[in-house]
C-alpha cells in the first residue's frame, strides 16, 4: 500500500471517505464467516491502522457497533487516494463515498473576497443611481 510520510503535506486535499460493507442476502456460517474476518476484515483494519500511523488517516474509524468506517483521509491527489482504497481487502466489498473537503481558512478567504466585490458592485450600482 502506497503512503507517504507525515512531512509530504504539499498540496494535498482532505476527503471524507465512508465505507458501508454490502449486506448479503445469506447469512455466513460460523466457518465462512471466520474466514471473511480472516481473509478481509483484519488485514483492512491493518491497512487503516497503517495510513493512519503514516498521517495519511486524520480523524475517524470504524462506525461503533457497525459494519462501516468513517474517516478523514489526506491524499495529493484523487489517483492516489483511489490507489490507497483500493487496496484495502475489503474495499471491493463495500458501498464508498469519498467526498472532497476544503480548509476553512480557504472558505474564509473565499467568502471575503466575494463579499469585497459584492460591495464594490453595490457601491457601483448606487453611484450610478446618484449621477
Amino acid at each position: 500500500m502506497e503512503t507517504l510520510n507525515k512531512t509530504d503535506r504539499g498540496m494535498e486535499t482532505e476527503y471524507l471517505v465512508e465505507m458501508k460493507l454490502v449486506p448479503v442476502s445469506v447469512i455466513p456460517t460460523p466457518a465462512e464467516a471466520l474466514a471473511f474476518s480472516e481473509r478481509f476484515v483484519l488485514p483492512t483494519l491493518e491497512g487503516l491502522q497503517r495510513l493512519h500511523e503514516a498521517g495519511r488517516i486524520v480523524a475517524g474509524g470504524p462506525a461503533a457497533a457497525g459494519t462501516a468506517f468513517a474517516f478523514v483521509m489526506r491524499a495529493g491527489s484523487p489517483d492516489e487516494l483511489d490507489n490507497a482504497l483500493g487496496a484495502l481487502p475489503l474495499w471491493p466489498r463495500c458501498e464508498t463515498k469519498v467526498t472532497p473537503l476544503v480548509r476553512f481558512d480557504r472558505r474564509l478567504a473565499r467568502a471575503r473576497e466575494r463579499l469585497v466585490a459584492l460591495r464594490a458592485r453595490i457601491a457601483e450600482v448606487e453611484t450610478a443611481r446618484s449621477a
